[in-house]
């Protein structure tokens, strides 16, 4: 079996927050929506049904943390949550922070570029924010 290896387009768009139990998570370099990618670390994965159910589960579950977080730390309207994949195949999924006054609402955000510098220093913030969501979560 061959290691992961997270795609380059991914790595020259975002910055590596932290690691949940099956997924990279990563914060696009966007200076105006707080936009996350989770990205499963299993090699050769392309589809939602690429994953097993248990494997679904987990990708679900960080999902909600990541939702949950960002309505505890932004003023967002709406969460968007997409899987498109057309540019980069390798299976990956957004969950943006929506507001009525970002640059494209009611319109969607794919495509369109922030005319606000990204401040690099916002990754540390959420990587703390992660972090400390995992500790305080209950085990089960």
């Amino acid at each position: 079996m061959s290691a992961f290896v997270l795609d380059p387009a991914f790595q020259n768009g975002s910055l590596y927050i932290g690691d949940g139990p099956l997924s990279q998570i990563r914060l696009m370099k966007d200076g105006e929506v707080t936009w996350f990618i989770l990205v499963p670390k299993k090699e050769g994965l392309r589809e939602l049904v690429d994953l097993n159910l248990s494997d679904q589960h987990l990708l679900l579950e960080e999902m909600n943390q990541c939702q949950n977080l960002l309505l505890e730390y932004t003023q967002c309207d709406k969460i968007n949550i997409g899987a498109l994949g057309n540019l980069t195949a390798q299976l990956h999924i957004h969950i943006i922070a929506r507001t009525k006054n970002d640059r494209a609402w009611p319109g969607p955000i794919w495509g369109t570029r922030s005319s606000i510098e990204f401040e690099e220093a916002r990754a540390s913030e959420w990587s703390k924010r992660f972090k400390s969501a995992v500790d305080t979560r209950p085990s089960h």
